[in-house]
């Protein structure tokens, strides 16, 4: 199951589209904002969260560290992704609790290896 997470609908429907062009039985859900992202953890635990850094409320960023806090939540694969000027290195990345990046426009086929690695 793949938990997609950004405030904009159009990057979530072009995030979906990529994945299910591949894979038509994923699982996937949605949040708009990483508050969202924490509750729907109660509910279901995805394999792979897939986060905008620039949200509302509660960003990329501090949504992934709130989550790596916990060890039940040690198994996702989180990957952050904006259209943002990524100041950045994938180094520092990594230290914030993410497992990889990518940037927006996302191209297909790089989405999918991302996801799949």
């Amino acid at each position: 199951m793949i938990l997609i997470a950004d405030d904009n609908e159009e990057n979530r429907i072009l995030a979906k589209e990529i994945i299910l062009s591949k894979n038509q039985k994923v699982k996937i859900i949605e949040a708009s904002d990483g508050n969202e992202v924490v509750s729907l953890l109660f509910k279901k635990i995805p394999d792979i969260l897939f986060i905008d850094l620039d949200m509302p409320n509660l960003n990329g960023i501090e949504t992934t560290q709130h989550i790596r806090k916990n060890k039940k939540y040690n198994k996702i694969k989180i990957i952050g992704n904006t259209a943002s000027l990524n100041t950045f290195s994938l180094e520092e990345i990594k230290e914030f609790g993410f497992d990889d990046f990518i940037l927006k426009p996302y191209k297909p086929m790089h989405l999918i290896k991302k996801l799949c690695e």
